[in-house]
């Protein structure tokens, strides 16, 4: 499974490393949360429960206040691909959002590979999701 990120009129897409170069705007009573530390902490939320990125594309706008991304995991004891899309606006203009989807690769054997059902995805959002306090959206394809 292989996600594409589509930018939109308006948008650029830019790697992870030119996402660490755009500065939130300053805090008053909203305090923005830097992009780049959006996207460090889901990837390390993940690491901890062995999800790894496997490709990972991100799109700002032009003015650098929106951000969307789109990163292709691989759950290590499984033969099951995940994708999350992934918004945040410093600007206010939508909340910090991410939706999931995921594809199971068929396998010869029923005991080689259980793959990942629609309650394991929900497990999944509710995991990442308190910790992080973030908002999801779910999204179950298969």
């Amino acid at each position: 499974m292989t996600s594409t990120l589509i930018a939109h009129c308006g948008t650029t897409k830019i790697s992870r490393d030119e996402l660490r170069t755009i500065p939130a705007p300053p805090a008053t009573v909203h305090k923005p949360n830097p992009h780049c530390e959006v996207v460090q902490a889901l990837i390390e939320t993940l690491g901890f429960r062995h999800i790894h990125v496997v490709r990972d594309e991100y799109a700002v706008s032009s003015d650098g206040m929106k951000m969307f991304g789109a990163l292709d995991l691989d759950y290590e004891y499984s033969d099951t691909r995940f994708s999350i899309g992934l918004r945040n606006a410093n600007d206010k203009s939508m909340r910090l959002a991410l939706t999931i989807g995921y594809h199971w690769r068929p396998v010869k054997s029923r005991r080689e590979s259980i793959g990942l059902d629609c309650a394991s995805c929900s497990v999944l959002c509710r995991m990442l999701g308190s910790p992080a306090k973030w908002a999801l959206s779910q999204t179950v394809s298969g």
